[in-house]
């Protein structure tokens, strides 16, 4: 329909027309082409309504609670501060435990907390929504250009066994060969979904740093910092710890670059190349309601945390013990679902796999070759760090024995 024909319908039909629209780059390019739709979208509760509709029907549940959260924080001030602290806040709004992909949202709609609020309001959601958006395409291809440029290595003998015959398994060497990955796909919904939470929190705290130094919320982030705070009070669990970990390194990646950075309580700008057109999205695989289907797979953190926990030696002799995950997340391992990681030679899940994270890890300690094949992924300098925290446990064990 052309922009002219927009602007002569009235306001009952344009506010049909948002409740058709089911993703934010289709609600965002109807604003621009159309003022009527813009004008209505800021000046009523139909910008609110047809930002919460647009986000239940594109985002996982815990994504439009955290939307909903930076909308509370947003429109907090001194005589409506909403909730007393930042951990209140956490607990009730934004933490695994308050969100669940079975439970209804805590955060009140939009439409609720965006009522009587200043104009362009709404549409400053949605430029964040917008932002985040592209800060996520950038990010997941970031990430997925690291993994394009890794050398891995397979063992020469795929049956080589760590620590076999009491040889400690750090002190073994293998020969290895290397080998090429095959191409990796796009990303998928659940990995965009990832990335975005973690956005989403960073940009939770950025407003609430901002609203403090207006004093319109008197939340104390204490003596550490937001920083410090963050993992604490937003992640309570090892998956989405590093999940945003690697959305925060990649912040940081950003603002070394000057015409990315920005002050503290905003999030970087896209980099060139992904600041103009709105990026596509993935779509998800099955409808998000359905019991075993996109939201629930969200639910789980990635699966390279698991496979992490074989490389600590938690079920037997690992040659990396103690290696920390932090090598594993610049290649955004924390985020890529299982298919990534078969693909990049780095798992390949057992024929009689039914679904159980124990089976995983068992099959995980028992395939030598796929250790070998993590290990490469380390520089001199990650193993050399490796063998000499396994040599002072050592140490110490053999001191301590009678």
């Amino acid at each position: 329909m052309p922009a002219s024909s927009l602007e002569s319908l009235p306001p009952e039909l344009l506010n049909e027309i948002f409740s058709y629209i089911t993703d934010p780059r289709t609600l965002y390019h109807l604003l621009v082409a159309s003022p009527a739709s813009s004008r209505l979208f800021e000046y009523s509760q139909s910008g609110p309504q047809a930002l919460d509709d647009v986000l239940s029907h594109s985002m996982a549940p815990q994504i439009c609670a955290m939307v909903r959260g930076v909308a509370l924080v947003r429109t907090a001030n001194p005589e409506n501060r909403r909730v007393a602290s930042l951990k209140a806040f956490v607990e009730q709004y934004a933490s695994p435990r308050a969100v669940k992909p079975t439970c209804p949202l805590a955060a009140p709609p939009l439409a609720q907390t965006l009522q009587h609020q200043p104009e362009r309001t709404s549409r400053c959601i949605l430029l964040t929504v917008r932002r985040i958006h592209h800060l996520t395409s950038a990010c997941l291809e970031h990430y997925r250009e690291r993994c394009l440029s890794i050398n891995p290595s397979r063992a020469v003998d795929p049956k080589i066994r760590w620590g076999e015959g009491g040889e400690k398994a750090w002190r073994q060497d293998f020969p290895g060969v290397p080998y090429q990955p095959a191409p990796m796909a796009p990303p998928t919904w659940v990995e965009e979904q990832r990335v975005m939470r973690g956005f989403w929190r960073l940009q939770l705290l950025c407003d609430a740093e901002r609203a403090i130094a207006e004093r319109r919320l008197d939340w104390d982030f204490g003596e550490a910092g937001k920083r410090v705070l963050l993992p604490e009070l937003v992640c309570r669990n090892f998956g989405q710890k590093d999940e945003l970990d690697t959305v925060f390194d990649y912040v940081c990646h950003l603002q070394q670059n000057p015409a990315s950075a920005t002050n503290s309580t905003l999030l970087p700008a896209p980099p060139e190349g992904h600041r103009c057109r709105w990026p596509e999205q993935a779509q998800p695989e099955a409808p998000l309601d359905s019991v075993m289907g996109p939201v629930h797979m969200f639910g789980r953190s990635s699966l390279a945390g698991v496979f992490y926990s074989s490389l600590l030696g938690l079920f037997g002799e690992s040659p990396v013990r103690g290696v920390p995950f932090r090598p594993f997340r610049e290649l955004g391992l924390a985020i890529w679902e299982v298919e990534k990681l078969v693909v990049l030679g780095l798992w390949e899940p057992p024929l009689d796999y039914k679904g159980v994270v124990r089976d995983y890890m068992l099959a995980m300690w028992s395939n030598g070759d796929k250790l070998f094949r993590w290990r490469s992924l380390l520089s001199p300098g990650d193993l050399a760090e490796v063998w000499v925290k396994n040599e002072e446990r050592e140490r110490r064990r053999a001191l301590a024995s009678p």
